[in-house]
């Protein structure tokens, strides 16, 4: 009796693949090394357990003394880079005609390449400018894991601080091919360009890393201060002869933020001191009013009316300037001449009594 003997060989088309894992096609071959046939019994895989074959390479073929068969399979094989290779082996089990059993073994090794992160962050905003006062600007940011595994976000900086909700992001995982978003508010006032960087860093799971940044600068437009000012008399009209006559001066803020007062004249008067509320130095919020009055002994002649023209100027805290004038005028009435004539008698001293 001359015992069987077969002889077997796994064979993979690649054997090496990225740890995030690719389709390996694996051959089986099953050859009958004995002197008569053989039948196959089995065919089975430390990893892909039984295996079906195909019809010429099946459990229940027989193969010719010196014959051959083989199938293939296709199977996703993953893993990762810094663990165990992929290993799998292939036993075939055959009988002779006198049940006679023999066996034989193949093992296949794939390994696996390392996969490196790709972080990319993507920062934008709602608005790209404000007019004076400025005010809040929300801010998104866009954190896209662009390679094959998962990856840890490690840190997230930005120029500006940031909110609950994006701090709450580091130290969380990052699922393959996916992204996360996060917002915050900053809050500029002043005019001016404000310039804004954020950064991500990452890791893997074999503690390869990847950065990135992204920028976005946003402006807060300049407005120029607009002041408004008024003059008004207490009286429209005196005797051409004069009296006193006292006018009330104020001065507006119309402007987005505040001015501070940098002048107060009058074409006629002159510097004008003002007082405690309202002089050179007082600041004026947005819609603030202040006021100030001067009393002034005024004369002319009918006819020729007495005007004056009030001036302010200000400045914001960009040094921008702005002036309003407003002219009053009082009129002066005829004083009509008005003569008393005294007649008096006496003795002429020439005269005797």
């Amino acid at each position: 009796d001359h015992l069987p003997e077969i002889e077997v060989t796994k064979t993979a088309d690649k054997t090496s693949v990225k740890e995030t894992g690719e389709d390996v096609v694996f051959t089986f071959t099953v050859k009958n090394n004995s002197d008569e046939d053989v039948t196959i019994d089995s065919l089975s895989d430390t990893v892909f357990g039984t295996l079906d074959g195909d019809s010429s390479c099946e459990v229940g073929t027989v193969l010719s003394a010196g014959d051959s068969c083989q199938f293939s399979i296709t199977r996703f094989i993953s893993g990762d880079y810094s663990g165990s290779s992929h290993t799998n082996i292939f036993t075939a089990v055959a009988h002779d005609d006198e049940d006679n059993s023999t066996s034989d073994t193949d093992s296949e090794t794939i390994t696996f390449t390392d996969v490196l992160p790709d972080v990319e962050i993507t920062k934008s905003v709602d608005h790209a400018s404000l007019d004076e006062p400025g005010g809040d600007f929300t801010y998104t940011l866009k954190i896209e894991n662009k390679s094959d595994e998962a990856v840890t976000i490690d840190d997230l900086t930005d120029t500006d601080t940031l909110s609950a909700e994006c701090l709450a992001l580091v130290w969380t995982s990052l699922a393959a091919n996916s992204s996360v978003s996060c917002t915050y508010k900053v809050n500029h006032t002043e005019a001016g360009d404000y310039p804004d960087t954020a950064t991500v860093y990452v890791s893997d799971d074999d503690t390869n890393t990847d950065w990135d940044d992204d920028s976005v600068t946003v402006s807060v437009v300049d407005v120029k201060p607009v002041i408004e000012v008024t003059k008004m008399a207490t009286v429209s009209s005196i005797p051409e002869t004069g009296q006193n006559v006292t006018f009330i001066f104020s001065v507006t803020n119309n402007s987005v933020e505040n001015v501070r007062i940098t002048s107060l004249e009058d074409s006629k008067f002159g510097t004008l001191s003002g007082n405690s509320f309202c002089q050179v130095g007082t600041v004026l919020t947005p819609g603030m009013v202040c006021s100030f009055s001067q009393t002034e002994f005024i004369s002319g002649e009918f006819g020729y009316d007495h005007e004056n023209t009030f001036t302010a100027q200000a400045e914001d805290n960009e040094d921008n300037t702005a002036e309003d004038s407003a002219t009053e005028t009082v009129e002066f009435t005829d004083v009509l001449p008005s003569v008393v004539i005294t007649k008096t008698a006496g003795i002429h001293p020439d005269r005797k009594s």
